[in-house]
């Protein structure tokens, strides 16, 4: 049987959610000079940070997948974001595992067409959204988590943007106000042709808004900005 639902956050720890999400976004910003590849163990890790010291219902949901037999109120976990289902709990990690595997595939190319340290020109910027707007979707529509899944899919996009010399463009928390945002997240769960695209406008809306301050300030000021 299934464990408990977790659907909200204690209101008590919304302090505390904010300063995991600022530790969290400097690691990443931290590391991405490094351009290591992603992989599934960081994901679990990202989700166990965003919620250190905080209530959760049960201990285990922590930096842990809905499925994950070594914990019992996991398995069985099922999901519905809005009227659509997240991906069986039994084939979450599975899916974790491809989209993370993808993911890599994407950014090795990335990382040879796009120097370390420099801004990409605006046909790799074009291609770095796209990136942000599939991974962001094949995320959420898996939806591998008991709850934060918003949180940690927002996250992913924070490590390719940073990974690219590309401001923090997409808040990690609180969500993004606006209709434009939530919607680009409905669609992309539905089985509609291009549904991601809709995401990759508002992502190119949010960068030129991010870059809008960088452009217009002194010479040799960096966009990275968690």
């Amino acid at each position: 049987m299934p464990g408990p639902p977790w659907n909200d956050d204690d209101p008590a720890d919304a302090g505390r959610i904010i300063s995991n999400v600022r530790n969290l976004l400097r690691a990443i910003q931290s590391a991405a000079g490094a351009r290591a590849p992603l992989t599934t163990a960081d994901l679990l890790s990202w989700h166990d940070t965003l919620y250190a010291g905080c209530s959760v219902p049960v201990a285990g949901y922590r930096g842990h997948f809905r499925g994950d037999a070594s914990v019992l109120e996991l398995v069985d976990y099922e999901v519905r974001v809005g009227v659509a289902p997240g991906t069986a709990s039994a084939a979450v990690t599975s899916s974790v595992n491809r989209l993370v595997a993808a993911l890599n595939k994407a950014t090795a190319a990335l990382d040879a067409e796009i120097a370390l340290g420099t801004t990409p020109n605006p046909g790799q910027i074009t291609a770095v959204l796209t990136l942000c707007a599939s991974a962001h979707g094949e995320w959420l529509r898996i939806h591998p988590f008991a709850n934060g899944n918003g949180r940690v899919g927002r996250a992913l996009v924070a490590w390719i943007a940073l990974r690219y010399n590309l401001p923090v463009f997409l808040k990690v928390k609180p969500r993004p106000t606006g209709n434009a945002y939530v919607t680009a997240a409905q669609t992309v769960m539905t089985s509609a042709p291009n549904r991601d695209f809709a995401m990759l406008s508002v992502f190119a809306q949010m960068l030129n808004e991010a870059l809008a301050p960088w452009l217009s300030g002194p010479p040799g000021k960096t966009p990275m900005q968690p």
